[in-house]
């Protein structure tokens, strides 16, 4: 799918909601020692680059996704994982984790602002409930 394309309304089995903070962008930058100012510089993010808020990290979308599989199927081995970043997120736009259960595990997004802004799989044993 484009990036420029908006989400596209699927049913999904599991979602969490997650609003970004400044001090969660500035603890995650800190946490992974990346210091591109545009997750925790505001003025410069919007100023100098361009961007409408403090951009969302892909790393931490892709913990984000790994966090649902965990709290729809705790303590579960996840045997592999990949993620891509679609489309920049921004602070304070709220982040929609979504999860649907496939044969192998999880099919993942993140959803901001109507878009995608992240997809994912997880290779994972699937909840017991299922």
């Amino acid at each position: 799918m484009p990036p420029s394309q908006p989400a596209a309304s699927a049913p999904w089995d599991f979602e969490h909601i997650v609003t970004p903070t400044p001090t969660l962008l500035f603890r995650f930058s800190a946490l992974t020692f990346n210091a591109h100012r545009i997750h925790y510089d505001h003025p410069y993010a919007t100023e100098v680059e361009g961007y409408e808020g403090l951009v969302v990290h892909g790393p931490l979308m892709a913990v984000l996704m790994l966090d649902l599989v965990d709290r729809v199927s705790p303590g579960a081995p996840v045997s592999a994982f990949d993620f891509k970043a679609v489309n920049p997120a921004f602070v304070p736009h709220p982040l929609a984790v979504r999860a649907k259960t496939t044969e192998t595990g999880f099919a993942l997004r993140v959803e901001s602002a109507g878009r995608i802004a992240s997809t994912g799989t997880a290779t994972a044993p699937r909840p017991l409930n299922d």
